[in-house]
């Protein structure tokens, strides 16, 4: 029977109703089919059937620094792939800024200690090529943006930030992500950058999907 009403609700919110898109993903996370973190995320994110099913009323995007940060605390994976988004707003100005994006994105569709490693490795070579280039030290224009983003989020996904000198490695991929996405939305817009991560993010965030399993 519930197996029945999550697919009769799957059919529903096919059909793009917002309402009808907020009662399945009630109906998933009764069922245990959707975590409910997931759910806060997606709706913290701006979608808006996941507001609707959480009760919440659309208050608009507020701050961007706290609206990153909270983005930033739901968990490595969450970060990563978000920080991904922003990164793949900047072409890569190098090969190696390339591979250590993609060694990223890859430990995205499956994060385990293989791929963390390649992801690390990925980062290391980076840095060499970009050594002497003066851009891992901060963030400001568009073309630092390119350079930097893709070698922290690399690291992040190693687990490895320790590898750069300062905060404690919780508090130092959360500074790096809040700091890209600030000088991200500089230079193209809050409402750009925003969409980007919620694009990404959203979809993981309920798996689409396995809501539209007919099964």
């Amino acid at each position: 029977m519930p197996d029945d009403r999550l697919r009769d609700r799957a059919r529903d919110a096919e059909r793009g109703d917002p309402d009808a898109r907020a009662r399945l993903l009630v109906e998933r996370v009764r069922s245990g089919a959707l975590a409910p973190e997931r759910l806060r995320l997606a709706a913290h994110l701006g979608d808006e059937a996941a507001g609707l099913a959480l009760g919440e009323a659309d208050d608009g995007p507020g701050d961007l620094v706290a609206w990153a940060g909270r983005l930033a605390g739901a968990g490595r994976e969450a970060l990563v792939r978000a920080f991904v988004a922003v990164a793949r707003l900047f072409p890569p100005p190098h090969a190696s800024v390339e591979a250590a994006l993609v060694a990223a994105e890859a430990w995205c569709e499956g994060p385990d200690p293989v791929r963390a490693a390649a992801a690390h490795e990925a980062a290391v070579l980076d840095s060499y090529a970009q050594s002497g280039a003066a851009y891992l030290g901060g963030v400001a224009e568009p073309s630092t943006l390119a350079w930097w983003c893709p070698h922290h989020v690399a690291l992040i996904a190693s687990g490895r930030e320790a590898l750069a000198p300062g905060l404690p490695d919780p508090q130092r991929a959360v500074g790096w992500f809040v700091e890209a996405v600030v000088a991200a939305a500089r230079a193209l817009g809050a409402a750009q950058v925003r969409r980007a991560i919620a694009d990404r993010l959203v979809p993981w965030a309920l798996d689409d999907r396995a809501a539209f399993d007919r099964g």
